[in-house]
């Protein structure tokens, strides 16, 4: 409801805090990852990608986002390492 509100930190906090309470939540992380990438945060974005279990690496949707975020690092100017 957040999200969709455009409430972005509280849907953000409420996505983290669907993360710690189940970390194979495949929507929450991918809900959580797709605004920190519209917001740029890729440190935050690689954080979560880190620590995602690897059956939720496994599904197409995150996928498809870690790809974008790869992208997007590729053509910018920021270095995480």
């Amino acid at each position: 409801a957040y999200f969709r509100s455009g409430f972005l930190r509280a849907a953000f906090r409420s996505f983290r805090r669907a993360l710690i309470a189940n970390p194979h939540h495949i929507t929450a992380r991918l809900f959580a990852g797709k605004l920190l990438l519209h917001q740029g945060r890729m440190r935050g974005l690689q954080a979560l990608l880190d620590t995602a279990p690897a059956d939720v690496l496994d599904d197409e949707s995150i996928r498809a986002m870690a790809a974008e975020f790869h992208d997007e690092m590729k053509n910018s100017n920021i270095w995480l390492y």
